[in-house]
């Protein structure tokens, strides 16, 4: 149920208003025929409306309101296929820079044809259409070959290798999953390939533990490679790897070799995206983790007490990683205040903060951070006592916390009845 106040304040504060307006434009769940209802009301620029991840658009809404559109975001519009036939019909409106980034794009010949002075060609290499030797051998001057070498949609024949050798970006390409390479393919590209591109290439991984001993892989690499599936077995192979490449230890007992390389090998698998803490957190590495770098890299993997009880401010000059800083107690942030003050923007933004804390140490610039706070415990009597501060509704309105708190609760015919008196 929408508080009385709420609606109160819609009549008889502007501010107000414009605020609710555009934080319901960004994150209420819309039905079309609402949006046509209200379209002179809501805001259908790019960062609300045309954002709202929670709307579902069809061609008869988005024709009725299309010159309401903040047609640079068309990109994020959900529930359409963009196909050749949306194109035509609105290409006057369509901004092509922004093109590439919406998944729901029917992509085909004829439509990267019809618009080929008009696409951001650069931001196309990532995708399937780019990919085929049709238009790869029409368009290839276009084309950015460095991005080009990333496309894991590339079918990396040896006739599509071998025709623009001196076009690919070799070390790129080496990492790309597309390129699986045999014996014989590896001898004869030998002197373009990069053996450290492809100790990281997933799907290399067979070949590479078939022939851990032929070719110059790089083990710190491999160790990231998202596609190695850990165990027991691979570890120990893995350690013998590291221990053979630290010659510098060769005198010492086979347990500090062991332990050094240990340390080496959690050290390198913190970059893998598929970092497993049952593993390295267990008995056998738990002495060797290098918690500084993991705080840095893998700080999602981690509990506020382990944060906490290893963190050294000092390492960080100028950025706190938000997702570090969002790890931290308040009692930890309040003993440590001095030095957090260093990173306000973050602390401000994401930190578990109060009212109390807020009222004690925001200054002016604080504000803008402190609208996009999810973690903070908004509340109407909060938000009205300090609207003045918050120089713009754009934090403010996809603040999903504060949404919640003000409209969670709303049905269907509250939210109308609120617009219906705008």
């Amino acid at each position: 149920m929408l508080d009385n106040k709420i609606t109160h304040l819609f009549k008889t504060n502007l501010r107000f208003k414009d605020l609710c307006v555009d934080m319901l434009s960004r994150q209420y769940g819309f039905f079309t025929k609402q949006i046509n209802a209200y379209k002179n009301i809501l805001n259908f620029k790019e960062s609300y409306l045309v954002y709202n991840r929670n709307v579902i658009w069809d061609l008869k809404t988005i024709d009725n309101t299309k010159d309401k559109i903040d047609w640079s975001g068309f990109y994020k519009f959900k529930g359409i296929e963009l196909n050749l036939s949306f194109f035509k019909k609105y290409e006057d409106y369509i901004k092509f820079q922004n093109t590439q980034l919406n998944k729901n794009i029917d992509w085909s010949n004829q439509l990267l044809d019809r618009y080929a002075d008009r696409w951001e060609w650069e931001w196309l290499m990532m995708r399937a259409i780019v990919a085929s030797p049709r238009n790869i051998a029409k368009y290839k001057d276009r084309y950015d070959w460095d991005k080009l070498s990333s496309n894991r949609h590339l079918k990396l024949t040896e006739d599509l290798l071998d025709t623009y050798l001196e076009n690919w970006n070799w070390i790129k390409l080496s990492s790309n999953s597309s390129l699986v390479l045999d014996k014989r393919s590896i001898e004869k590209y030998k002197d373009q390939l990069c053996f450290n591109g492809l100790s990281r290439n997933p799907s290399m991984v067979p070949f590479i533990l078939a022939y851990p001993n032929n070719y110059d892989w790089n083990w710190v690499t491999f160790s990231q490679n998202r596609g190695v599936v850990f165990g027991d077995k691979i570890i120990q192979f893995l350690i013998e790897k590291f221990k053979a490449n630290q010659t510098y230890l060769k005198g010492y007992s086979v347990g500090l070799q062991n332990n050094f390389a240990k340390g080496s090998l959690i050290l390198a698998v913190s970059n893998n995206l598929n970092f497993n803490r049952d593993i390295w957190f267990s008995e056998s590495f738990i002495e060797h983790i290098p918690w500084k770098l993991l705080i840095q890299r893998k700080p999602d993997v981690l509990t506020t007490q382990e944060i906490e009880d290893h963190i050294n401010l000092e390492d960080f000059i100028k950025i706190l990683p938000y997702n570090v800083i969002q790890k931290l107690s308040k009692q930890y942030i309040l003993n440590n205040l001095e030095v957090l003050l260093k990173f306000r923007w973050s602390l401000f933004r994401y930190a578990n903060i109060d009212e109390v804390f807020v009222k004690t140490y925001a200054i002016e610039d604080d504000w803008f951070q402190l609208a996009f706070n999810t973690r903070f415990n908004w509340s109407l009597e909060f938000l009205l006592a300090h609207l003045d501060k918050f120089e713009s509704n754009n934090g403010l309105s996809q603040n999903e916390n504060l949404f919640e708190s003000l409209f969670g609760s709303a049905t269907k015919e509250e939210i109308e009845n609120l617009l219906k008196v705008y």
